[in-house]
């Protein structure tokens, strides 16, 4: 390492980052089944924070400051997540629990959960287990326009009300696979595992327009929970009940001069 990065790393408050990361991931590291791990974990998330990326060489390179001890923390990760016995469930767990532990001690009167469902790219990827065909708009092809490319689906739900956004569901997964059954699924388990771990608690799910489906809409009031999605199917006519009237208002988004189509009728909303 160079006399410059030195200065510059001799600046940083590692300690004082390395405390809130401890005491922040407290649950998570109590169900590794092994104490060594900890500190492995500890490496990977200040990698990952200090090189924004989640690849393994990038983080090693955050966590060995000194010369030639990038490789050695990096071997160490690879066999962290290659270890049989760290399940993939406990990571979930624990990541859930530290979740709920920022929501018990913030206490927010509601909380804000975006669902999210994002396409993770793999350029280079042609016979990796599982590797799917995704659509991705970053960036764009050379005309400007979205583009197929090879990659992984995945759907993120996260509370972003709180101090520290925490993460209530989060699945990365694969059109090939056996176990895939839809994205729709995928989106209604990100609604279900949220409202599992905050019962009690008011629950309103924001998202894009892609989750403006009908499906969505119904999965969200079962739960008794709320939802605000971006519209981008202007061409419905809904209609609209209130207790102030017993008379329903037709909503009809404008046409921009076309006549629209008659549309079958969907299913009333209700709103306050």
């Amino acid at each position: 390492m160079n006399i410059a990065l030195e200065s510059i790393f001799a600046k940083l408050p590692i300690m004082e980052i390395q405390t809130t990361v401890q005491s922040h991931t407290e649950p998570l590291m109590k169900m590794l089944p092994d104490p060594r791990m900890k500190k492995v974990l500890e490496n990977m998330i200040l990698g990952i924070l200090g090189g924004q990326t989640p690849v393994i060489t990038g983080m090693a390179r955050q966590s060995g400051k000194a010369e030639g001890e990038t490789w050695a923390v990096a071997k160490s990760i690879y066999r962290l997540l290659g270890n049989k016995r760290l399940e993939t469930k406990v990571i979930y767990q624990g990541l859930y629990q530290v979740g709920q532990k920022v929501v018990e001690s913030e206490n927010p009167d509601y909380l804000v959960v975006a669902v999210d469902p994002v396409n993770f790219e793999k350029p280079y990827t042609k016979a990796l287990e599982g590797v799917s065909v995704v659509h991705k708009a970053t960036p764009p092809d050379l005309a400007g326009h979205a583009r197929l490319a090879r990659g992984y689906p995945a759907i993120t739900a996260t509370v972003v009300n709180t101090k520290v956004p925490v993460i209530s569901y989060a699945n990365w997964f694969s059109y090939q696979t056996a176990d895939f059954i839809s994205q729709n699924k995928e989106v209604e388990q990100a609604f279900e595992t949220t409202d599992r771990l905050y019962l009690g608690r008011n629950i309103r799910f924001v998202g894009d327009s892609g989750l403006d489906d009908q499906k969505m809409f119904a999965q969200v009031v079962k739960l008794g929970r709320e939802f605000v999605f971006r519209v981008s199917h202007l061409e419905r006519i809904v209609e609209v009940y209130n207790d102030r009237g017993d008379y329903p208002h037709l909503l009809r988004p404008p046409t921009l001069g076309k006549k629209a189509k008659p549309q079958p009728r969907i299913p009333r909303i209700f709103a306050n």
